[in-house]
């Protein structure tokens, strides 16, 4: 089998979930062996195009506002057959394979880190050891095929988690900032496509010794949304209404129609812990009068929420700002004061709506995804500049529980001699600290 890319990464740094779910592309694939493992071959179908995820809309009440979409089916099955080869040598064995959705690396030990994998199972791949000198026997695999469970996958990294729904959802905000209707878009059939990787690791052992090596590839999942023919938007109105387009949208039950970031992301760059935490605005807008309720996360986990939010269309388009908790998370993740190194996250907005009729009841809306934006933080060194008679001194301070350079000692002023005439003394040679890099 011809190996497009090798991966050997050490576990401290496939301890990032993001490194293993990023370090793939699409049109690569990446492989690890041992020196018990000569090779790992999985092969995947060409997707599941001919058998999607359906999605669809299971309200009854079809006006476009209370639209709530649901997958159906619980299981993604994804055709799947492999083989792992044991090493050259008549003394090895083959173990025991796994399949994992989500990439995979070698870990310590000649072994699979899987941190960047949702859901694994076992798995029966053919098999291929050495039986004698230039002898090999291969066993049939028992398994054709790889079963996952939609909602152990739902959630994670960006790029490895599939939500149906969510993915539904971001094509119909793409379709309503082009320009384009709500209901248009759930009364048509609608297609979604993203590629997501696929692993196979498998062991071989010496003397009760196992060693491991894996492939990776990646398979391209179809989501199909089945359009609801039923889905209206019209309201009654009075007559003399129709000429202000603002009042027709008061008048219409209440909808969140969109919910973006800032256009310009307030980018955190400075000393390892701030003083304060970064602003960051959320707009958005809709139809009629209502209240929303809105949750911020940072790839797929909550950091800010904020309930009872009051909306009403003849305002027009509304705002509001949240801190993201960055001191917190830096107290956290001790891995987040690297200097100089860029922390990249997927932000996005959920949120969920009732009519302003409804307010003293639980009629809201399904959790939707709105928009979506990439915030970063970098921690740099930061320092402080001090002059006097002694020169020009500089004091790093990386982390002030640790700093990296000592203060330097104020200097002493010279000396005042009154009625005495007194040398001056030579100018002194220039001190020099270099900073924290």
């Amino acid at each position: 089998m011809k190996k497009i890319a090798t991966v050997l990464l050490s576990a401290s740094v496939l301890g990032s979930v993001s490194v293993l779910a990023l370090g793939i592309s699409a049109a690569q694939a990446a492989s690890g062996t041992s020196e018990y493992v000569l090779d790992v071959d999985l092969n995947l179908g060409a997707g599941n195009a001919q058998n999607p995820i359906i999605v669809r809309n299971i309200s009854n009440n079809k006006h476009v506002s209370n639209v709530n979409l649901k997958t159906q089916g619980t299981q993604l099955v994804i055709p799947a057959t492999g083989l792992v080869q044991c090493a050259d040598k008549q003394s090895v064995d083959y173990d025991k394979s796994r399949i994992y959705f989500g990439a995979i690396g070698m870990g310590g030990l000649d072994n699979i880190n899987d941190s960047g994998a949702l859901h694994q199972s076992t798995f029966h791949p053919s098999t291929k050891t050495r039986i004698g000198l230039g002898k090999w026997i291969t066993e049939a695999g028992g398994s054709d095929s790889y079963s996952v469970p939609l909602d152990q996958i739902k959630n994670g990294h960006p790029a490895v988690r599939v939500d149906p729904v969510a993915e539904i959802n971001k094509k119909l905000q793409a379709h309503l900032q082009g320009g384009g209707k709500a209901v248009d878009f759930y009364k048509a059939n609608q297609t979604v496509s993203v590629s997501r990787t696929v692993s196979l690791a498998g062991w071989c052992e010496k003397n009760g010794l196992s060693k491991a090596g894996f492939e990776t590839q990646t398979y391209q999942i179809s989501i199909r949304y089945e359009g609801d023919s039923e889905v209206y938007d019209q309201a009654k109105i009075k007559q003399g209404l129709v000429q202000n387009n603002q009042q027709i949208n008061h008048g219409l039950p209440f909808m969140l129609s969109s919910a973006t970031f800032q256009p310009n992301m307030p980018h955190f760059i400075g000393k390892c812990v701030p003083d304060d935490n970064p602003k960051i605005r959320v707009n958005f807008n809709g139809n009629g009068k209502g209240v929303v309720d809105f949750i911020i996360e940072d790839n797929g986990s909550p950091v800010y929420s904020t309930a009872g939010v009051l909306y009403d269309s003849k305002n027009g388009d509304q705002s509001f700002d949240f801190y993201y908790p960055l001191k917190l998370k830096m107290s956290q993740k001790h891995d987040w004061k690297t200097i100089n190194k860029t922390f990249e996250h997927g932000l996005t907005v959920k949120a969920r709506f009732k009519d302003q009729k409804d307010i003293n009841t639980n009629n809201w809306s399904s959790w939707k995804d709105f928009g979506a934006a990439t915030w970063k933080h970098r921690c740099t060194p930061q320092v402080a500049v001090t002059s006097g008679q002694n020169g020009i001194g500089y004091q790093g301070q990386q982390d002030p529980t640790n700093p990296a350079v000592k203060p330097l000692r104020k200097p002493q002023p010279a000396p005042l001699v009154i009625d005495q005439i007194q040398a001056q003394p030579a100018k002194p040679k220039r001190q020099q600290v270099q900073a924290p890099e």
